[in-house]
């Protein structure tokens, strides 16, 4: 029955989840501890896959227990190489690092070669979480051929994406020269194109390494800047993850598909797939990649000019790593230069049309002086130009009624000659 679980994993896991709960409970009752305790550690995998961190940790920590009270260290080894992974990536690295050397001493001492080229994974993991891209890039290398060594060839491939990741966050750390980027991803382009042609000959039994192989194609053309490219990639990669109910891989394609989007001037579909992956991460307490949604989509939402959903985005950014940190202080800053550049247009573009107002006044009451001195010229009707005058006076300051009135220098007094609105 474990044979058929461990089958599952990497074709149908919600099966695989239901399964192996169904053999940790018949083991339970016959109080056989260590069936028990593989059944609970392969449902703990299978759940950190569907994104349940919470239940995973529970499952492997129940293994744990299970394998001490057994004496099987082979089972405890690998138990605690998997509670390490959960952890890592939940952000808790301290207890990862923590779990992972607990395993490693067990494996290396019972010489569980494949187990400790799994913990041995699981570091340059963290690692890499860790933003020690040069470093983790190196570790996966010498995974790959610890688990070529242990006999387990797909691992090996498994573990040759994975430095392809690593290569291309290395990338995207803005740590490397224009050249060397562009050098590094053309190589990741080449190998991840030789890891789908591999997948695809292996059929059935490469099981995952085809969707994790297409994803790391994808990202890397994102990179090299070729969305339309990149984004069939992904649909197709985006299929074959739902298929198998991979959580994380669906999380991360989401957040590929999200900036393809709007590397093409599609941003508002481009936010709709990173709501979708912001929603994936918060309900499995995958930190990062809630954060990496966040920063995403900030970005997305300054391309549509959207700068308070672009900062409020940035301002709930739950960062958890010194890169994160960064970007998220970076965009609120640029965010917050564009509001103030905005307030600053909007000022100008207020005194524009106050300086337009005020020139349109102007060259009105201009057009009525004028108007008036060709009256002037055109009568010899004093009344009658006197009342024309008055009438303009009052246009001119805007008031309802003008009057002119004449001194009469004899008499000492004045008065009235022609008025307007009387």
């Amino acid at each position: 029955m474990i044979g058929e679980v461990k089958r599952l994993l990497d074709s149908d896991l919600e099966k695989a989840v239901a399964l192996a709960g169904q053999v940790a409970d018949a083991a339970r009752r016959q109080e056989v501890k260590c069936f028990e305790g593989r059944a609970l550690r392969h449902r703990g995998l299978g759940r950190f896959r569907q994104g349940e961190m919470a239940g995973s940790l529970q499952d492997q920590h129940a293994a744990i227990e299970l394998f001490r009270a057994c004496g099987n260290e082979r089972g405890l080894g690998r138990s605690l190489q998997a509670a390490g992974i959960v952890y890592g990536s939940i952000g808790d690295h301290a207890a990862a690092l923590e779990h992972y050397r607990q395993a490693l001493a067990i494996q290396v001492r019972i010489g569980d070669r494949w187990g400790e080229a799994r913990t041995r994974n699981g570091l340059a993991v963290d690692l890499m979480e860790g933003e020690e891209f040069a470093e983790a890039i190196e570790a996966f290398a010498e995974v790959a051929e610890a688990f070529s060594a242990a006999g387990d060839d797909l691992w090996s491939y498994k573990a040759a994406v994975n430095r392809g990741l690593s290569q291309v966050e290395y990338a995207r750390s803005g740590t490397l020269g224009k050249d060397a980027i562009e050098a590094m991803l053309s190589q990741t382009l080449v190998e991840s194109a030789s890891l789908v042609a591999t997948a695809v000959e292996l059929g059935p039994r490469g099981g995952t390494l085809e969707t994790y192989a297409r994803q790391l194609q994808a990202e890397a053309l994102l990179e090299l800047g070729q969305p339309v490219e990149a984004l069939a990639l992904i649909d197709d990669a985006m299929r074959m993850a739902t298929q198998a109910g991979e959580a994380t891989v669906m999380i991360e394609l989401e957040l590929d598909a999200a900036k393809a989007l709007g590397q093409v001037g599609k941003a508002t579909e481009g936010l709709d797939a990173v709501d979708r992956a912001a929603e994936m991460a918060k309900a499995s307490g995958r930190e990062r990649l809630r954060a990496r949604s966040l920063e995403l989509r900030s970005q997305l939402c300054e391309a549509t000019n959207d700068l308070a959903g672009a900062l409020a985005a940035a301002r709930r950014s739950n960062e958890s790593s010194a890169r994160d940190q960064r970007n998220a202080a970076e965009l609120r800053a640029r965010v917050a230069r564009s509001m103030m550049e905005a307030q600053e247009a909007e000022m100008d573009l207020a005194l524009a049309r106050a300086k337009v107002e005020s020139l349109e006044s102007s060259t009105k009451r201009l057009e009525r002086l004028l108007d008036a001195g060709r009256h002037i010229s055109a009568t010899l009707d004093v009344d009658g130009l006197l009342e024309i005058l008055a009438k303009q006076a009052a246009e001119l300051l805007c008031s309802p009624e003008a009057l002119i009135l004449m001194f009469d220098r004899q008499r000492g007094e004045l008065t009235h000659v022609a008025g307007w609105g009387y």
